[in-house]
């Protein structure tokens, strides 16, 4: 059970908002070294996808036991899905350059 009284909400509001300046600065270099890499090398779409696979499942794998990872993809993937759904709508500015 978390302790969701406002004190911690806001610690947590404001660690969010600190490591959003870190994700905005990481996001765009790291997907252009994912999408780059394979095209550069001849490949394909499915090339890049099977490295952001590669890369998400490193990713678990080094912080999320195993068993436990099924909850940590679930809520990977809904966040992704989440933020596309704004980004059609206009409500999330997507900040990857080609």
């Amino acid at each position: 059970m978390t302790d969701e009284s406002p004190k911690n909400q806001a610690k947590s509001a404001d660690r969010h908002v600190c490591s959003s300046g870190v994700h905005n600065r990481l996001a765009g270099d790291i997907v252009r070294q994912i999408v780059k890499g394979p095209l550069d090398a001849g490949g394909d779409v499915t090339d890049v996808l099977v490295l952001l696979e590669s890369v998400v499942s490193g990713v678990l794998l080094t912080f999320a036991k195993l068993g436990r990872d099924e909850i940590v993809l679930e809520t990977l993937t809904k966040g992704v899905s989440e933020r596309l759904a704004k980004i059609r709508l206009g409500r999330f500015e997507a900040d990857v350059k080609q």
